[in-house]
């Protein structure tokens, strides 16, 4: 249960990350 809460967390993690660096590309400043 612990390792998939972990995974759950990294994947978020990755997808703001990922959302972040977009939104830095569509508005540079």
């Amino acid at each position: 249960v612990k390792r998939a809460i972990v995974e759950d967390v990294k994947q978020s993690k990755i997808l703001a990350y990922i959302t972040a660096l977009k939104k830095l590309c569509n508005h540079p400043k």
